[in-house]
């Protein structure tokens, strides 16, 4: 396997040859964030009161609760959104002349199977954190192919696990190395932002980033079959 540099280069140069469609979709990611943070703020919030007091705290909670279901259609909706674009990523790290509009439809068209897996992905991750943390580890690792594998594979939800244990046996601890030191990296890239008080930009780039990287630690995985998707 190609080491961290070697990847991270990888990376970057796929995300050059292709910027304008990462940098849109971080976009529309965006706008919909500021379109149902406007929704949230001006029309649902104020329901609650706008002078909120904890001593009025028996006032104000009927209202919140009132208003409860439309926060969470909005919290759920934003989060389904975000996800289609996600994905969404992932295809336009797949190829240089990938239009915006036809990543956006690929996605769409995998989206309800990458619902299905993210459910079965969460029910792992979650029984691997009941044992502590070390098989949420061993496990996530193992599922750090599961995604692209779903995606370009044409498998189904069950099948993309079974494949994604498969390209990844062998290989743990360099997968595990390279996902820890990416996520050191953007780690510190948050911290330096954060610090700068450009929170927002910075998880624009781990929004955009992480796809990028995991397509072509995909990538290097699928190479040492001697297959390339």
């Amino acid at each position: 396997m190609k080491n961290f540099s070697s990847l991270l280069s990888l990376a970057w140069d796929n995300f050059k040859s292709n910027w304008p469609r990462f940098i849109g979709l971080a976009l529309i990611t965006f706008l919909f964030e500021v379109v149902l943070g406007l929704i949230l703020y001006l029309v649902i919030i104020p329901q609650v009161g706008g002078n909120f007091n904890w001593q009025d705290l028996d006032l104000v909670l009927p209202a919140f609760i009132n208003v409860l279901p439309q926060v969470i259609v909005i919290l759920v909706l934003l989060a389904l959104i975000t996800y289609w674009l996600h994905l969404a990523l992932y295809f336009a790290a797949s190829s240089k002349e990938m239009a915006l509009g036809k990543a956006l439809m690929l996605a769409g068209q995998k989206y309800l199977a990458a619902i299905g897996l993210l459910i079965i992905y969460v029910l792992i991750m979650s029984a691997g954190f009941v044992f502590f943390i070390i098989p949420a580890i061993i496990l996530g690792i193992y599922l750090v192919p599961v995604f692209p594998v779903l995606l370009f594979e044409n498998k189904n939800p069950f099948s993309a696990i079974s494949r994604s244990f498969s390209l990844v046996k062998g290989k743990w601890w360099p997968v595990f190395g390279r996902v820890a030191l990416f996520a050191l990296f953007l780690g510190g890239i948050y911290l330096i932002l954060a610090i700068s008080h450009l929170q927002y930009i910075a998880h624009l780039i781990e929004f955009v980033f992480w796809p990028i990287f995991l397509y072509c630690l995909y990538q290097e995985l699928l190479s040492g079959e001697g297959l390339k998707a």
